[in-house]
């Protein structure tokens, strides 16, 4: 370790400047409008991170209330220390111990990641290069996920179900998730982070049968791409098909020429809707899951 003394503080919502003041050239830019969103989340905690009087990394964390777990949603430290530092920006971000309302702890790695992928906040990605850092303080890889991108498709087909006017309450969606059968239910803190990040950005799609939502997607618009950074459905209610026809429907309406899936299972059965709608993928990106209990 450089003899220069480390240190960490938390940033208040005011000091987004100097969170995205670290340049780091191969990490992917960062969306300020949408950060700006971020940082004032009661959900979301930003730090910096000091060697001596120099910045060498920044983190965020989000605090997923309703699966009680921590999601490590943002990691950059100057590539010259990271062999050094990465380990300690981690453990810093974190709590010491579990409590009543945080049991675990999640972080995406992306082992791809560069300069042009999607901006934070949009996505949790971490680069492959914090998977030792994460393994030195606990973590343990989960699962796999792929990030897939299709084109959109010159006319999405018809479907009986249409978007809420005016998205559903948080409290209504914790109440959805977990009706939500075990084995369609995503669990992990990504998706939290997508549904909560849209709604400070009025971009989140809801649909519901009466008062009670059946479907949740947090998406956002980036260059061309409609990005769906998480998304939940009863599949009692409505079926794959339709959801990824209505996903389509937003992306053909806006105009854009991509749809980007975030964090889908291998066996995601919107992939394989997706697939029957717009053909096959342009791009797949493997996501590895890092869970740690605390």
């Amino acid at each position: 370790m450089d003899e220069r003394s480390y240190y960490s503080r938390r940033l208040s919502a005011d000091e987004l400047s100097v969170w995205v003041g670290l340049q780091v050239p191969d990490i992917p830019a960062v969306d300020r409008t949408v950060t700006q969103k971020c940082i004032e989340m009661e959900e979301s905690m930003f730090f910096v991170s000091h060697l001596g009087d120099e910045m060498v990394g920044t983190s965020s964390i989000f605090r997923d209330k309703t699966r009680m777990c921590l999601l490590l949603s943002g990691l950059r430290i100057t590539s010259a220390l990271r062999g050094q530092l990465t380990k300690h920006v981690i453990r810093n971000s974190l709590p010491f111990f579990k409590s009543v309302a945080i049991r675990e702890a999640d972080a995406v790695v992306n082992r791809n990641l560069t300069e042009e992928d999607i901006p934070f906040p949009l996505v949790p990605d971490v680069g492959g290069w914090a998977e030792d850092g994460l393994i030195e303080n606990g973590f343990k890889e989960k699962g796999t996920f792929y990030r897939v991108v299709y084109s959109v498709p010159d006319s999405a087909p018809e479907t009986i179900h249409t978007w809420d006017e005016i998205p559903a309450s948080f409290e209504s969606l914790k109440s959805f998730y977990w009706k939500i059968p075990l084995e369609e239910r995503p669990d992990h803190g990504s998706l939290w982070h997508g549904i909560i990040l849209a709604g400070a950005n009025n971009t989140l799609h809801t649909a519901s049968d009466k008062s009670d939502p059946y479907l949740a997607m947090g998406a956002f618009h980036w260059k061309t791409s409609l990005v769906v950074a998480a998304a939940m459905f009863d599949p009692s209610v409505v079926s794959a098909q339709d959801v990824a026809a209505m996903i389509c429907h937003i992306a053909h309406q806006s105009g854009l020429s991509s749809i980007v899936l975030d964090m889908m299972p291998s066996d995601s059965s919107i992939v394989n809707a997706m697939e029957q709608i717009c053909g096959v993928s342009k791009w797949k990106t493997e996501l590895l899951l890092y869970r740690k209990r605390l």
